[in-house]
């Protein structure tokens, strides 16, 4: 996740200059498990601020994020 709430780098990006630490707190954590149980029966990709839950195949999803991951090492 970048430092901006609810926005990610693509899969596989090499340049990520504003990466948020990988710490967690328990409120994050604790927010994240809660989505994951919200979101058990909706198939789909569910941003939050702090992660992002791909649930299921997602094919649009992955290939929207494939897509990104190409143009952002491209410019990188």
């Amino acid at each position: 996740m970048s430092r901006w709430p609810g926005r990610d780098y693509p899969i596989g990006a090499r340049h990520q200059p504003d990466e948020r630490p990988l710490q967690l707190t328990v409120a994050q954590l604790t927010t994240i498990r809660d989505a994951a149980h919200r979101v058990a029966t909706q198939p789909g990709v569910h941003k939050l601020d702090d992660a992002v839950i791909f649930h299921g195949r997602c094919p649009g999803a992955r290939r929207r994020h494939r897509l990104r991951a190409l143009w952002h090492n491209l410019r990188h």
